[in-house]
């Protein structure tokens, strides 16, 4: 297959790799302690698919995550394709993203520069026979037909590195434009110059220092670099009549979701947006202020697509597209056990042009056990703040009063009382309302709707262990909050649970926080996947401290995290230098 496309004499190696006969690969790595673990996991493991729950168990640090974690592939899988568009795969690392393409397309050739890379590309692909993979950088490579799609993924930014041009990301452009197809299309995933994560201290993924792109890489000229919302459509349109902009969240590395522009122009996902955790990949970090906050803000002056942390952006020569994205957002949870992660598809009805949001579970069957199980639902959009958030603005007013912090969910409450059998302490709620919280709650001026109501227990619950949940949910991510009401900041959360209770009428004991913690550790436990007993220490350790406590210990660890991640650094530098002295 690969000598009626490739021009270049072309020789296979050992690895079965294909190299440009007189050309040598280029030199990049992410170190050869990471390939040859790489190696042992993809000779291990007989699944080496993209959903492969195998590959994750082999993951442990950041560059195995990058190459093995299943969420590499939900960057694209949201997309719709034609399976007989021929494919091509710039810079295709060790395989992750060229296995989805294997999967998904009849004819893939990917080129990697790097030997060693895509002799690991070619491991992970050891049993697909419809993907060629070649070793050489790709510019040197001549075509003799041009392709219906280009996929360039966490590559762009390296241009000028490897390409010797006055403007090599032009030059770049026009090289994947000239072996488009007219029909062609062009996927691209690249960090954003302007994310809202390196304005919120993370270090620029490239260069490893903070605002280092935000300032235009003055540091270092000339190396890997990234653009903004502008220039990167600017570049783009050069070649490109048609460029559409998604929003990978948190970024395009191992995605939880991937979001369409379209999205934020029918509703405001600002809310949604802050729901996606940012990572630093190079060191432990906290962001300098709340990132969800700062999402609802951007969204409503509609500047949260230029802070976005990546784009995926599908840039095609007409109209006619082979690559179709059919809904406004797609979203997974992969981060719980097996048998309950799920996909949440938000798309607009095209009859009504109403937004509907759809969740299932991934294995596309209903899971569950005899205390709870999982749903499958489908419900409106619903505009407005939750009260979550809602109660976060006002925890973060150094001198509100407790009263008035949680003054708004009062209309909840009175809410879930009308949905209640019985009065008082003996007051229970249906099972489908075990997830009726304050994040998932919509409380407007004339009704409060509840969202995602996803866990249904297969009994009734008490009225109060839902009180005590919403406020125990609350409390958790109030942790991050930089700042903290003084009427707050010395309270152990008991006495935080009992004290709302008391504001809705309710008196709550030590045995009603006994059965909370039982409910709600056997509902982590299920959805995570992990000890019960330890989620209930865990809890219960929650409810004896003071939330200044908590911030501390936080603050603590994430300071420990960072000390021993530099002193690793210190001690390689170290053993490196002595090592360089004896071999000098």
């Amino acid at each position: 297959m690969i000598e009626t496309w490739v021009e270049n004499e072309l020789v296979v190696n050992a690895d079965g790799v294909c190299e440009i006969r007189g050309q040598d690969p280029i030199a990049y790595s992410d170190g050869k302690d990471v390939e040859r673990y790489l190696a042992r996991a993809f000779d291990s493991c007989s699944d080496l698919g993209t959903g492969s729950a195998e590959l994750e168990q082999w993951i442990k640090d950041w560059p195995s995550e990058y190459h093995l974690s299943r969420k590499r592939a939900q960057l694209l899988n949201g997309f719709d394709y034609e399976r007989s568009a021929s494919v091509l795969e710039v810079g295709c690392g060790c395989g992750a993203i060229s296995r989805f393409l294997a999967e998904s397309f009849d004819t893939v050739i990917s080129v990697e520069g790097s030997r060693d890379r895509a002799r690991l590309a070619r491991m992970r692909c050891r049993d697909m026979s419809n993907i060629s993979i070649i070793a050489a950088p790709f510019q040197k490579v001549r075509f003799r037909k041009k392709f219906d799609i280009i996929f360039c993924i966490g590559v762009f930014e390296y241009s000028a590195t490897f390409v010797d041009s006055p403007d090599p990301y032009s030059t770049i452009i026009d090289y994947f434009a000239d072996y488009l197809e007219d029909n062609g299309v062009l996927v691209l995933a690249i960090e954003n110059q302007f994310g809202l994560k390196y304005f919120a201290a993370a270090a620029e993924d490239h260069t490893r220092v903070s605002y280092d792109g935000i300032e235009g890489y003055p540091r270092f000229p000339g190396r890997a670099r990234t653009f903004g919302y502008r220039e990167i459509g600017q570049l783009l349109s050069r070649q490109f009549t048609h460029i559409d902009y998604y929003f990978p969240c948190a970024d395009y590395k191992v995605p939880d979701g991937v979001l369409s522009e379209k999205l934020f122009e029918l509703v405001d996902a600002g809310q949604l947006l802050g729901t996606f955790r940012s990572r630093d990949y190079l060191k432990p970090w906290a962001p300098v202020f709340s990132e969800k906050l700062a999402w609802r803000e951007l969204a409503k002056n509609g500047q949260a697509p230029f802070f976005a942390n990546s784009f995926l952006v599908v840039a095609a020569k007409n109209s006619n597209t082979s690559v179709r994205f059919p809904d406004l957002a797609v979203i997974y949870n992969r981060d719980r056990a097996e048998a309950y992660q799920t996909r949440t598809r938000i798309y607009q009805d095209r009859d009504s042009g109403a937004v509907t949001v759809n969740k299932q579970p991934v294995n596309n069957a209903v899971s569950g056990q005899p205390a709870f199980r999982l749903q499958s639902y489908e419900e409106p959009w619903r505009a407005g703040e939750t009260l979550q958030h809602a109660v976060l603005r006002r925890a973060m007013d150094s001198k509100a009063s407790f009263e008035s912090i949680f003054e708004p969910t009062r209309a909840w409450f009175d809410h879930l009382s009308t949905l209640a059998t019985g009065t008082g302490p003996d007051a229970s709620l249906p099972g489908n309302c075990t997830d009726a919280i304050w994040q998932n709650t919509i409380a407007g001026r004339d009704a409060v709707h509840l969202i995602d109501q996803e866990w249904i227990s297969e009994n009734p619950v008490p009225l109060k262990v839902i009180v005590m949940r919403a406020v125990y949910r609350f409390l958790v991510e109030l942790r991050e909050a930089d700042t903290l009401a003084g009427s707050l900041r010395w309270m152990t959360t008991t006495q935080i649970i009992t004290r709302v209770a008391r504001q809705y009428g309710l008196e709550v004991g030590t045995d009603d926080l006994r059965e909370f913690a039982a409910f709600e550790a056997t509902l982590n436990s299920l959805a995570l996947g992990k000890s019960r007993n330890n989620a209930a220490r865990h809890i219960h350790l929650v409810l004896g401290r003071s939330q200044q406590v908590i911030k501390w210990i936080m603050a603590v660890c994430r300071r420990h995290a960072v000390l021993r991640f530099y002193s690793r650094k210190v001690v390689r530098l170290l053993n490196r230098i002595y090592h360089d002295g004896i071999r000098g």
